[in-house]
């Protein structure tokens, strides 16, 4: 229906002033709300394939790890996991959380498997309080943690390296679970 029909809708009704208004502005509205609708479509299909490209290439760090020592080969005393997941948030950021020698921990990261590159931001955590040493362990734990620059795969998937950037050589070394 076009404008022309609107006005031939309010003579042929002879209506008052203020109805006709009323059915004009109801017309005008529903065709400013299909044209929002029509503006309004989702991502595109490139946008699904690069967030799809994204996730698939995190894929080999997707799962549950276990971790085993620093790069001082010290085997920790600590049941400490890391989880990689493979979904993105609502917000579309991938997701890490695990366990630390006290404490529940949970950050967004950006893996790009071509470069082996990892950034881990937005480090969190619960705030119960431990022993002096595993409280220690844990600092140690977040700081190098917050400061991986980059990963490496080994053993058939089975070991992960997380390498930190600034803070010497020191290294993360975990086993996969799942």
């Amino acid at each position: 229906m076009n404008l022309i029909g609107v006005f031939s809708i309010i003579d042929s009704t002879r209506c008052n002033e203020g109805v006709a208004m009323k059915k004009v502005f109801l017309v005008l509205s529903l065709g400013l709300l299909f044209m929002m609708g029509i503006a309004c479509q989702p991502e595109s299909v490139d946008a699904d394939a690069q967030k799809s490209e994204r996730l698939s290439a995190n894929a080999n760090l997707t799962g549950t790890w276990k971790f085993k020592h620093f790069g001082d080969k010290a085997e920790s005393p600590y049941e400490v996991t890391l989880e990689f997941k493979g979904q993105a948030d609502e917000n579309g950021k991938l997701m890490l959380s695990g366990r630390s020698s006290v404490n529940h921990y949970f950050a967004a990261y950006q893996a790009d498997a071509s470069k082996n590159k990892l950034n881990i931001a937005d480090l969190g955590s619960t705030r119960m309080a431990g022993s002096p040493e595993a409280m220690q362990f844990e600092q140690r734990y977040f700081e190098l943690l917050k400061n991986a620059a980059s990963y490496e795969i080994k053993d058939g998937g089975q070991t992960l390296i997380i390498m930190t950037n600034g803070l010497s050589s020191t290294g993360l070394y975990y086993e996969r679970v799942k």
